[in-house]
């Protein structure tokens, strides 16, 4: 392999500040991101823009235009525009891609959340982002409805799904108009600093923070992040919720590709006969969902030859995944990407041609970094300390929460990633751990993911996640919670051999080790070792 030192990537010495490339948006960001999606659907009326698996609905991007407009529209003469936040509770489907369309359009920022949140995230994330207006599959409109009454927040419901007396349906909004060939995009003339979109952060550490992302960053970082083309099959299974989510929803769209998109939950066998049926030729997947995919019996059996390119992120990918995924798929593109929502995008990537074992890649074109200890000091290549980036377009704050916008953002544009990584000397970046998950005992510093990529590696275990417990003496020590196929004779020897062989002793799983029917995951595909330790402190028959 070729280093992408000077060509790819580049390096201060002086400074010990890294960059990608500097290529320019693809796209002017000074201007609306509805305005970019609406000439987008006007560049490809005739080709196929959606294809919903559920209900085989298929949508042009003549006919995404049109119910664009009219939601869009329709939403005007309610009273709706610029000044308002919607939020969505919602599943895909055929009404997501157009209701969200239309907002941008308009101006109007929008804030997915997930339908399978608790009741205590609904509360919260309303309570934070207060929207005007809400639209909510009928399946969550009880929670929601309580949620909202909770905090006191009186605004017009839209139920998407089944029709609810009381209530007005995503579908009144498609009714012809009339003026549809007259409609014209809000404009909005400081894109740089109105909020398209508020996101959640992943709440691996806490509740989730309620990021607001610009038009203007969403432009220059996020459409065009994945390089889709006209040809292009995308495979549309993440929510809005996720950054992944909403990044291909947008950048799918105004690459004029297809997105087969689904509101089925994860299966294995349900992901292999999408790719199948309808050619999918480019997919993202989190590890633990890719992993169980491709160990799938089915797997080998399944026509995977569309498959041109495949991403995987959101928790750390191991080499062993990548190398068995090329296996199956021979010839494909396997990518690791490293976002962040504050960014708006994607901090690494690492793509054919340019892998280094345990590395997410080398930085995007639109980034720069650095590695800084404990008081801010920029360190040399080849040590560990805090990640920190920075881009010409990053989140604007964390709605209604200052404290943490200072504290995440420095007074230069620094953006504190929480996570622990070091570059090596061709620009490649490795990631430790999240700086709050680190187990210091005895004086010793212990990745949990470091130990979780040794235990993922030992036949017949399926998922494994490692977090701190405290001992009764005061000491911080890792255990291991392990999920184990349904035919292995894993014992807890075996593990502990094989940590101890690898690994050391420092990293001996002190705290035990727990075979688990369930490891909790974040609703961003992330393990929740909060959670675990949880159910380590709660759960005395946590054994199976």
């Amino acid at each position: 392999m070729r280093s992408p030192l000077n060509s790819l990537t580049f390096y201060d010495p002086s400074t010990r500040v890294w960059r990608g490339t500097l290529a320019p948006p693809r796209y002017d960001p000074h201007q609306s991101l509805g305005g970019v999606v609406l000439s987008a659907l006007d560049r490809f009326p005739e080709k196929i823009a959606e294809i919903n698996v559920e209900s085989e609905t298929r949508l042009t991007f003549g006919e995404m235009k049109l119910r664009t407009v009219r939601m869009a529209q329709n939403l005007t003469s309610l009273g709706y525009n610029e000044t308002d936040t919607c939020t969505l509770v919602t599943l895909n489907s055929d009404h997501v891609a157009p209701l969200v369309y239309a907002c941008l359009t308009l101006g109007i920022t929008i804030n997915p959340l997930e339908v399978s949140l608790p009741s205590i995230g609904f509360v919260h994330m309303l309570k934070t982002v207060k929207p005007s207006v809400v639209f909510c599959e009928q399946r969550s409109l009880q929670e929601v409805e309580a949620a909202m009454s909770m905090i006191d927040l009186s605004v017009e419901v839209f139920v998407i799904g089944e029709r609810v007396e009381g209530y007005k349906h995503v579908e009144d909004l498609l009714v012809e108009t009339g003026e549809e060939d007259q409609f014209v995009p809000t404009d909005l003339e400081d894109a740089a600093n109105r909020v398209a979109v508020i996101l959640s952060s992943s709440g691996s550490t806490g509740p989730s923070k309620a990021v607001c992302l610009s038009h203007a960053a969403c432009i220059a970082n996020m459409v065009g992040l994945f390089e889709f083309h006209p040809d292009e099959i995308v495979l549309y299974f993440s929510s809005m919720y996720w950054l992944s989510g909403f990044a291909t929803l947008i950048s799918a769209v105004v690459a004029g590709s297809t997105q087969v998109m689904t509101r089925s939950p994860f299966s294995p066998e349900h992901i292999l006969s999408i790719i199948e049926k309808y050619m999918v030729t480019w997919f993202f997947l989190v590890p633990e969902h890719l992993r169980s995919v491709i160990n799938h019996p089915k797997a080998s059996q399944t026509d995977l030859s569309s498959i041109k390119r495949c991403l995987s992120g959101a928790a750390y990918v191991s080499c062993e995944l990548k190398r068995n995924t090329e296996l199956l798929i021979p010839g494909v593109d396997f990518m690791i990407a490293y976002g962040f929502t504050e960014l708006a995008g994607v901090i690494a990537i690492a793509e054919k041609g340019y892998y280094k074992e345990g590395s997410t890649g080398i930085l995007n074109f639109y980034c720069q970094a650095k590695i800084v200890d404990d008081t801010g000091k920029a360190l040399a290549i080849g040590e560990s300390g805090e990640l920190l980036v920075k881009s010409d377009y990053t989140f604007l704050r964390y709605e209604n929460n200052q404290q943490t916008t200072e504290e995440t953002m420095d007074s230069n544009g620094w953006l504190h990633t929480g996570d622990i990584a070091w570059f090596d000397e061709d620009g490649f970046l490795f990631l430790i751990d999240r700086k709050k998950d680190i187990i210091r005992s005895n004086g010793h510093i212990i990745s949990p993911s470091e130990i979780e990529n040794v235990i993922q590696a030992i036949p017949g275990v399926v998922v494994v996640c490692v977090a701190a417990i405290t001992l009764d003496c005061g000491l911080d020590v890792p255990t291991a919670f392990v999920t184990k196929s349904d035919e292995s004779q894993l014992d807890e020897e075996h593990i502990k051999r094989v940590v101890a062989q690898k690994l050391p002793s420092f990293c001996e799983l002190r705290g035990g080790i727990h075979f688990v029917k369930r490891i909790p995951f974040t609703m961003t595909g992330k393990k929740h070792r909060a959670e675990c330790r949880k159910l380590l402190q709660k759960n005395a028959e946590i054994r199976k």
